[in-house]
């Protein structure tokens, strides 16, 4: 290393996992036409033997000065099956978003269906919330006369023989039975509250009927569409959930980084010896990382995260 480098960051040195120094590029133009010799290729334990993944390891240098805390040498097998499948799933749901926002622009730009749409959705939250008051009122109602019923059965049961002991059952009894009369009667009043919730909401969702029937099949099979669409989004993020469960944070990190740089598409597949994405031809080495999952092997050209079956 000649004088002066070491204080320029351009030439931050890191070290491999074999020990050996290698200056870090200040960006992917600064990466060298021939790569220092390298001792080898990366290993299972993490050492070099071979000289066939340089330009995998050209690549995980450049990640590695943006990531520099980073080691992207896989341990685990499934690592880029795991990105692989997050960007499956990810793919999916932007598509259906793309589409759910489509429906959406178009349904607005009608105000009578803006508005019967509005009515009916605001007739269903009424709807629910009454139907939970009935449910709450009835369990508090329950547990009420539950307790009712222990309080009785220590006044009647024998059990108790001293006389102020009794009295205060006997209160507390009254006092139970008087809370209960008032539960009752909210529970009445909640129930009268859902039965007409309940009118609303059928009225709100003729209404809505009748507007899509003027408009005509094309919005009705469009809220349909908007409707089947979002279950599967609600299906598909549970799925994504699972995926991530496996993916280090790290590679995750990466991930997410490439997808905001990639138009959505950081994991690409290698077909046909190229790069699904770009078509750029993927040397043997850079396949046979990709395929060994091992460590991540990035498109030399769009520089996505490779993968192969």
């Amino acid at each position: 290393m000649t004088a002066g480098r070491s204080d320029n960051p351009t030439y931050a040195r890191m070290q491999n996992m074999s020990g050996n120094l290698l200056p870090a590029p200040s960006s992917a133009r600064d990466f060298p036409r021939k790569p220092p010799p390298p001792t080898g290729g990366f290993a299972q334990d993490g050492g070099l033997s071979g000289g066939a993944d340089n330009l995998c390891l050209r690549t995980d240098l450049h990640l590695n000065r943006l990531f520099p805390r980073t080691s992207y040498i896989i341990h685990t097998m499934s690592a880029a099956l795991g990105l692989y499948r997050l960007g499956q799933v990810d793919r999916q749901i932007d598509h259906i978003r793309a589409r759910l926002d489509f429906i959406q622009k178009t349904l607005e730009n009608d105000a009578e269906m803006k508005t019967a749409k509005a009515h009916y959705d605001n007739a269903s939250q009424e709807n629910l919330r009454a139907l939970r008051g009935v449910k709450d009122a009835e369990a508090e109602a329950t547990a009420l006369q539950i307790k009712i019923e222990q309080v009785e059965a220590s006044l009647y049961g024998g059990s108790v023989k001293n006389p102020k002991e009794l009295q205060d059952l006997q209160k507390d009894a009254a006092s139970l039975k008087k809370h209960l009369a008032a539960l009752e009667e909210r529970q009445i009043e909640a129930m009268l509250l859902a039965e007409s919730a309940d009118t609303e909401l059928k009225h709100a969702k003729n209404n809505l009927d009748l507007v899509q029937a003027k408009l005509g099949d094309e919005h009705k099979k469009l809220f349909e569409e908007q409707g089947d669409l979002t279950k599967q989004i609600e299906s598909l993020e549970q799925e994504r959930e699972a995926t991530l469960a496996p993916i280090e944070s790290a590679l995750l990190a990466i991930y997410e980084s490439l997808r905001k740089q990639k138009r959505g598409v950081a994991v690409t597949e290698v077909e046909d010896g190229a790069c699904a994405s770009c078509g750029t031809t993927i040397n043997a080495a850079t396949q046979q990382n990709a395929r060994s999952q091992k460590q991540l092997a990035h498109c030399p050209t769009c520089g996505r995260i490779l993968f192969a079956n």
